[in-house]
């Protein structure tokens, strides 16, 4: 039956018309350099010490980019994009220059009328949602670090990413559809291949969904995302995540986001003998106001509770917050200023892009626990 139903699909693109058309191409990116200065202070007795102050320059989301496509029918485009990290900053946790083909959005697929399909690596339809969030384009505060993971004790996992309990993801092995938009609504849905099943043991594989209103006359678009991921750990683990998100842009051009979330972690070993069924939900507001053409200024503020272990509360929740400025010499270029930081509570282990290392295994005390962030800086943006 399969091999039958393969025949009429390959027969059905063979019995599309020819369309005679020249390949086309263009060339992308994104180049953010910013310097910062971070400390952590206050981190729990025995969970690590303070961290001083100290400058650090980020390449943020710089990225360098290729994509192209040919009209393949009357009704079928072939796509494709290449897009990689761009290190501007020259290192990254002390590796230097690891500057990787295909390490961003690539991938393989076609388009048409019905919708687009799509092969390759991509950041999920969950993690879409969360990136447009924030009033900054690229650079440390973009990052909403109390979304998208847990605040605490992080949980053993399988090496690939395909298995990460993060819900922040650029997913490698991946198939994706993407409806057109009607009239506003947009639907999208991935899944993850299960390339890394060990058999007799773990069978990873990832589902991530969403669904999008745009209303236009009320300059407001709604967003719904859900994902899930299948032995991220041991057999029969099951991680979720369920989250809604508003955008609406005021008639005073006041542009203002909100999203809430929760996430689940059902584990069927944690600490490698105990079953373990964690949930915490968490919320973030953003909102950036143009004074002139050229400036503005914005501020965010979010928070994450404290999650549940077996319904008994941990003190691992955090508040992330931020304010800052921005000069747009044009739509390509801009430069801005900030500052921010996130308070921990004193299991809490959230944290902002790349200040200090903070992390705390189920096995092993190697970071710093209710520690605070605080961080300021400045950086400069360019897009072609």
């Amino acid at each position: 039956m399969k091999n039958r139903l393969s025949l009429l699909l390959v027969a059905g693109v063979l019995a599309m018309p020819a369309v005679a058309a020249t390949p086309e191409w263009n060339l992308y990116g994104t180049l953010v350099v910013e310097a910062y200065n971070a400390k952590l202070t206050g981190a729990t007795a025995g969970y690590g010490s303070d961290v001083s102050g100290r400058w650090m320059m980020s390449c943020a989301t710089s990225n360098i980019g290729f994509k192209g496509g040919m009209q393949v029918a009357d009704d079928v485009k072939a796509i494709w994009q290449v897009e990689s990290q761009v290190m501007t900053d020259g290192s990254e946790s002390g590796t230097k220059n690891q500057n990787l083909w295909a390490s961003r959005n690539s991938g393989v697929g076609l388009t048409g009328s019905w919708g687009t399909v799509m092969a390759g690596q991509w950041d999920t339809p969950y993690k879409a949602i969360q990136v447009p969030l924030t009033q900054i384009r690229a650079g440390v505060l973009t990052d909403v670090s109390i979304l998208g993971n847990r605040g605490g004790i992080v949980l053993a996992q399988t090496t690939d990413a395909v298995a990460s309990e993060s819900f922040k993801r650029c997913q490698g092995n991946s198939l994706q559809y993407w409806s057109p938009n009607i009239q506003g609504f947009q639907a999208k849905v991935m899944y993850a291949l299960n390339e890394y099943k060990v058999d007799g043991g773990v069978n990873p594989s990832l589902l991530s969904m969403s669904a999008a209103y745009d209303i236009k006359p009320a300059n407001l678009k709604l967003s719904l995302g859900y994902e899930s991921h299948k032995d991220t750990a041991h057999a029969g683990d099951k991680d979720t995540g369920l989250e809604f998100s508003a955008t609406w842009m005021a008639p005073t051009k006041t542009r203002v986001t909100a999203t809430v979330e929760q996430v689940e972690y059902d584990r069927v070993a944690y600490s490698t003998t105990v079953a373990a069924d964690y949930k915490r939900t968490a919320w973030f507001v953003s909102a950036g106001q143009p004074i002139t053409e050229h400036h503005k200024v914005w501020a965010n503020i979010g928070q994450a509770a404290n999650g549940k272990t077996n319904g008994v509360k941990a003190e691992d929740g955090a508040t992330q917050y931020s304010v800052g400025y921005t000069y747009a010499f044009n739509k390509n270029s801009e430069i801005y200023a900030f500052y921010g930081g996130i308070n921990n509570k004193a299991a809490g282990i959230y944290n902002t892009m790349g200040p200090v290392p903070q992390t705390i295994t189920a096995t092993a005390s190697t970071g710093r626990m209710g520690g605070d962030v605080k961080t300021y800086g400045m950086g400069i943006f360019y897009s072609f």
